[in-house]
């Protein structure tokens, strides 16, 4: 394990370009995570009902379920979605969505993310939040 990262933490990745979650995994896993991944919020959903995850980490803008469609759902299921939620997204996805993101108190990245600036966030995220949300 590198860094500091966390032994037994579970992060989910949810990602529609192949390049991109295959960055998150490989960076994070590196890290020492525990790392799955989901390329929408479908399919999300459906990794999360049968998991625990610490954080998860979500584009904006993907088909079928997008980012802040999976967010309103876990939030709507009782999850602490400001406290184990990350989104990564495009400049021009942020300003889209900036209303959303202050009402809901989710952090937002802006792509594209360096890895150790990622890793920070993920580091600091998972040590401030001990209890992971999504059971």
């Amino acid at each position: 394990m590198k860094g500091n990262a966390m032994p037994g933490k579970r992060i989910l990745a949810v990602e529609n370009n192949e390049f991109v979650l295959s960055f998150l995994e490989a960076g994070l896993s590196t890290a020492g995570y525990e790392v799955d991944t989901a390329s929408n919020g479908r399919e999300a959903l459906e990794k999360i009902h049968d998991a625990v995850y610490d954080l998860i980490i979500s584009d904006m803008r993907m088909p079928e379920l997008d980012g802040p469609g999976l967010c309103r759902a876990l939030a709507a299921r009782g999850d602490d979605v400001r406290a184990h939620f990350i989104f990564l997204a495009a400049p021009d996805s942020l300003e889209d969505n900036r209303a959303f993101l202050a009402q809901c108190g989710v952090s937002a990245l802006t792509k594209p993310v360096a890895l150790e600036d990622l890793r920070s966030v993920v580091e600091q995220r998972i040590s401030h939040f001990a209890e992971p949300a999504h059971t």
